[in-house]
Order: C-alpha cells, then structure tokens, then sequence
C-alpha cells in the first residue's frame, strides 16, 4: 500500500529556483535592475562576437552564456542552430547545441515528462560550467550549478557547490536562502541555521530571518529571534510581500502554541501580498484549524503545492496529481511532492505508471526514503514488475513503526502477485493487526480493502469476509480515500457475484 508525507507540521521553508526565476520574483526585486544590467554587460561582448564570427567555439561560449543565464528560449533557439550548422554531426557541441534547440520553455507544462527534468538540468549544468571557467566568482552561476547537480541527485556536488557560492558572497540573500534550503533538503536543519545566522543580516533583513525561524522549528530548537521578528515585522519600513513569509512563519509558531487568535491575524497579514509558499503555509493552517484560505490566494502564481493539497482535501484527485506534478518540477529535489503526489496517483486514481514515475523521479535525490521506496514498490508491484517492487523494498530502511508496518502490507501485495497467496494472506494480517493495535483506523481500514481487492482477484471467497472487515475499520476512519478503497471493493465484489454482495 501507498504511504502520504506526514500532514501535521508545514513551516515556511523557502523555495529554490534559479536566480533568474528569482530574480523575477519580489524576493530580488531591489535588485532587479541592477541584475539585468550586469548580465547584459557580460551577454554584450559575446554576442559582438557571435555575430561576426563563424567558429563554433565562439558560438559555444554566447550559447552556454544565454542558457547559464536563462535567457528567452526565442533568443536561444537561433544560436543553438548556428552552432548545430558549423558543428561535426555527432560531435559533442552538435548533440549540445540539439539539446538547446529542445522546448525548454515548456517545462511549465503539465505534460511534460518527468524525464524532461533531468535532460534541461543536464544542459544547464553543462552550460554553467563552461560559464564558470570565464566568471568563477559568480556565487549564483554556483548556486544555479548546485540546484542543477541536486536535481539530478549529486548531493556531494550540489553540497560543493554552495558552499564555494557562501563563501563568495556569504551576504547574497538569493545565495543564503538556496543555501539553507538545500541544507534542509538534507534534513540538516542546524546547519540551516548556522549558514543564515551567518550572513549576519537576519535582524534586518526578513527574507533571512522567515527560514531561520523554519530552521530553527525543524531542528526543534526555541526561535529566540522570535522577539526581533516581532519588531521587524511591525517597525522597519518593510512593504507587505517583504514582511509576508515572515508573518506566515510567526503565525505558525503563534498556532503551535495555542494562540490561535494572534495566527489568524498574522496569517491575514502575510496574504496581503503573498508569494506562493505563504499561500501554501496558509492553506495548511486552514487544516490544522487556525485559518480559513481565500479562495482567491489559490490563484497565485505558482501555487502548484498550495492547489494540490487543497483540491487533494476537496477530492479533485486528477487535479491534484496535475498540480503535483507541477510542484514536483518546480522543486525536483523536494521529498513531499514526490510522496503525496504518487500516494494520490496510485492509492487513489490507479494511475500506477504515473505513481512510478513521480516516485522514481523522486528517489533520485532521496533514494534511501522507506516511504517513497514503497510508494515505487506499490505502484511497479500492481504494474506486474515483481522484481522491480522487490529491488525497491530491499532498498528501504524504516525508520517508524508506521513505515515497517506499511512496508510490509506492500510484501503482502508482492507475494499475492508472485502467486504466494499464503504468504500474501500472512504479510496483510500481520500489518492489518499492527495498525489496529495502534489505532491506526484509517491505515487498517485500507489495508484490508487492499487485501480484499487481491482476494477478488484470485477468485477467492474469502473476499467478502475481509471485505466486511474493511468496512467495520472504516466506520472510524477520517481520510477521504478511504471509502474510496471501500466503493472499489464493493464494486468489484458485486461485479464478481453478479450484484449480489452484501453492503456493510
């Protein structure tokens, strides 16, 4: 069975894109002008050369300067094919200059492959390295290269990366920011903590200070900058979307301490103009109870996580597998759009080779996750890839007792389809039982109407029994799939008796 990301705690971890994603956002936005500038400044005496010159290593270097600084696919197109046309087929610069040529801007779209991904991520990268030998104190040509190397799953290089970004411009917010998110990625929120205590413009500066409160919440540590938040949210002369994941951060710690009435006020501030990780924290608050979310903010740009938790709790389960896809493009290294989106896609919709590919994608840059292991050995498993399904689970390592328990409802499944019904039988009733000794109605209840469903289709009789069983657990059950497991198995019961099953 599929396993979801843990629902109970979200804090105001900021995002990482690249700079010039971020440039375009109100997080650089003092900084703008100055950016495009300096960037036309170094784009200029390369396209000077460029347009005179036919060697392909000069239309290399223009060509890898538009990509490193992400420029108008309609101005790199152009040069990509000048440089295929002087090109040796075959030879590196022409494969490279086919690559740049691809549909790079489309990467906004839902349908585009997860694969797509790593195949613009492997172009930037080697764009940003060919960069780099011509500007090698660019901090963000090294943070653009540690996101890219972190896409692909290369954590000692995305790791090498930043840290040679943090000592070029320990200072740099952009630099700072995408720093600690990769630290958090890592699950080293500490170290987090340390690099944007660091930079020494946390008390002044409320795009830092917002993640080291995060950070400082992650790590379980007291957030004893919480009183300098208070007065720079309320005495600086900061405008609303400056102040807005700073509020959002505050209001959650104010709502994990009781003080739902303070939160409210906090979270209603930070919506004034908020970027899309401020609406996705505020719509978490929404389920925790200590906010009602506008239906308005969901429209914010890029609010790819926001809208997929929220039509995930309206059970507008396509459109939330389509949100999360989205989501899980925009932030590939990201661990919980990976386990909601392939938990809804497998458990919910049966979409298993979507589920698999969202997972696997996943597993790139958190290959020792128990729980996206299993959520990729579900979904290979009813794909009729046993073997694949196995490799997975012999790759998981649970760490709680709701990881080992799942893990093995899944080994039942596997057995059942390998034709070990014993087997299969033993590993769902030793599962079933844990979950019911831990009160785990919702997981119990799924996990017998999985059993039942295998059961149904090997024929067996036994189905109707377990079936009940299902729903008796589901009687107190809260998640909306759950009766969802419970129509399907109705479903297919009636199917196999011909309409004569009986209802719980």
């Amino acid at each position: 069975m599929s396993l979801q990301s843990i629902d109970d705690t979200r804090d105001v971890v900021p995002r990482w894109r690249s700079f010039a994603d971020t440039r375009a956002s109100a997080e650089l936005a003092p900084l703008r002008r100055a950016s495009v500038i300096a960037t036309e400044s170094e784009l200029a005496p390369l396209r000077a050369q460029y347009t005179n010159s036919e060697d392909q290593y000069v239309i290399a270097d223009y060509l890898c300067a538009l990509i490193a600084y992400q420029v108008s696919q309609s101005v790199i197109a152009p040069v990509a094919r000048a440089l295929e046309a002087v090109s040796d087929e075959g030879s590196s610069l022409w494969k490279f200059a086919r690559e740049a040529i691809g549909p790079r801007d489309e990467q906004t779209n839902n349908d585009v492959e997860m694969s797509s991904i790593d195949a613009h991520a492997r172009l930037q990268l080697r764009a940003l390295r060919r960069a780099m030998r011509r500007s090698p104190r660019r901090a963000t040509f090294r943070i653009d290269a540690a996101l890219a190397h972190a896409t692909l799953g290369n954590k000692v290089s995305a790791n090498r990366e930043a840290r040679i970004a943090l000592d070029l411009a320990p200072t740099n917010r952009f630099v700072v920011r995408s720093a600690a998110r990769l630290l958090i990625s890592q699950d080293k929120p500490d170290e987090a903590v340390w690099v944007l205590r660091r930079s020494g413009i946390h008390l002044h500066d409320p795009w830092i200070l917002a993640p080291l409160l995060s950070a400082m919440q992650l790590a379980g540590r007291s957030p004893s900058e919480f009183r300098a938040a208070r007065e720079l949210s309320t005495t600086a002369n900061h405008s609303p979307s400056d102040l807005a994941e700073l509020w959002s951060e505050m209001a959650t710690i104010e709502l994990g301490a009781g003080k739902t009435k303070v939160a409210r006020g906090l979270f209603r501030s930070s919506l004034a103009e908020p970027n899309d990780n401020v609406v996705a924290q505020a719509e978490w608050a929404s389920k925790a109870g200590g906010f009602t979310l506008p239906e308005a903010a969901l429209d914010v740009e890029r609010g790819y996580e926001a809208r997929s938790r929220a039509f995930a709790r309206e059970a507008r389960w396509n459109e939330s597998v389509a949100e999360g896809r989205a989501w899980q493009r925009d932030e590939p290294f990201a661990l919980e759009p990976a386990l909601s989106t392939s938990y809804v896609a497998a458990l919910v919709l049966e979409d298993y080779e979507r589920a698999l590919e969202v997972a696997v994608a996943g597993l790139s840059f958190h290959p020792q996750d128990a729980a996206l292991r299993n959520n990729a050995a579900f979904a290979a498993a009813n794909l009729g890839n046993v073997e694949e399904a196995n490799n997975h689970l012999r790759r998981a390592t649970p760490e709680n007792d709701g990881e080992r328990t799942t893990i093995t409802a899944t080994r039942g499944l596997i057995a059942f389809r390998t034709g070990d019904i014993a087997t299969g039988r033993a590993r769902y009733r030793e599962a079933i039982n844990e979950f019911r000794k831990a009160g785990n109605a919702d997981m119990s209840a799924m996990a017998s109407s999985l059993w039942a469903l295998e059961e149904l289709r090997v024929r067996s009789p036994a189905a109707e029994m377990i079936r009940a069983a299902a729903a008796k657990d589901a009687e107190g059950a809260n998640l909306p799939e759950v009766p969802i497991l419970i129509d399907r198995v109705e479903a297919r019961l009636s199917d196999a008796t011909g309409g004569a099953s009986s209802s719980a």
